[in-house]
């Protein structure tokens, strides 16, 4: 056997084994993940799931277009962006169906990074007793973020844009 074919028989093996590892290390990432119930629990938060969970209410706001948050709190701002509009109540159909969507972990799409600057449009003020969740919503990049303590968590809702636009519009007509 010549050199060079002792070389190219060792490079083929070589390659077959990285080819195996490789395989063999995406298994092992793939079965060691959190559960995607998990994934949203650790995103959101005991207090903000607890929020969604118990979900009475939830106040519909249209806010002003800003890039970032004016203030910490004031009476006319949700998460420090002021708002326009407010309006009714949601009904109780819509409320359920916001709960179902938020709480579902397939509404988020957390392996996805957009290149896109949220601008929330609207905001759903959630009470669920003493607990108070205000989530904005940009349908232009289909991103909500959920204020936890101060602290926007921003995610991708891209899988239940549709069903959200229709929640937000049993309040306010989109266009």
């Amino acid at each position: 056997m010549s050199v060079r074919s002792t070389v190219r028989l060792l490079a083929a093996r070589a390659a077959v084994v990285l080819a195996l590892a490789s395989v063999a290390a995406c298994g092992a990432v793939a079965q060691g993940g959190p559960a995607p119930a998990e994934r949203l629990g650790a995103f959101l938060g005991a207090d903000a799931l607890a929020a969604l969970r118990g979900a009475e209410r939830i106040e519909p706001y249209l806010l002003r277009a800003a890039l970032a948050p004016e203030a910490k709190a004031g009476p006319d701002l949700i998460a420090g962006y002021r708002w326009k509009a407010r309006g009714a109540d949601l009904p109780a159909d819509a409320v359920a169906e916001f709960k179902a969507i938020a709480l579902n972990p397939a509404s988020y799409d957390f392996d996805v990074t957009k290149k896109c600057v949220m601008v929330p449009e609207y905001a759903l003020r959630v009470h669920a007793g003493n607990r108070v969740l205000d989530v904005l919503i940009s349908f232009k990049c289909a991103m909500w973020a959920f204020d936890v303590a101060g602290e926007q968590r921003v995610e991708d809702f891209d899988a239940v844009a549709g069903r959200l636009k229709a929640v937000v519009e049993t309040v306010f007509r989109m266009d």
